[in-house]
């Protein structure tokens, strides 16, 4: 029998800014997402959605926020 993973509802998130000088939280499969003021806001969402610890990872690239407008 296969063991159970020890982290079920563990999730990873993306923490990165955004063009416009806030900062993005997007969870990798993209079931949640966040646009904030300050790196702290982000990585505090990130840690904390959906009630469980997660997984953060940062990146100094810019990224695009699925709440941006488009054309």
């Amino acid at each position: 029998m296969g063991q159970a993973c020890p982290f079920p509802a563990t999730r990873l998130f993306l923490v990165c800014p955004s063009a416009d000088g806030l900062w993005i939280a997007r969870e990798a499969n993209g079931l949640a997402e966040g646009l904030f003021r300050s790196r702290k806001d982000a990585v505090r969402f990130a840690l904390v959605e959906g009630g469980h610890d997660n997984v953060v990872c940062f990146s100094d690239d810019p990224g695009v926020s699925s709440f941006a407008a488009r054309p």
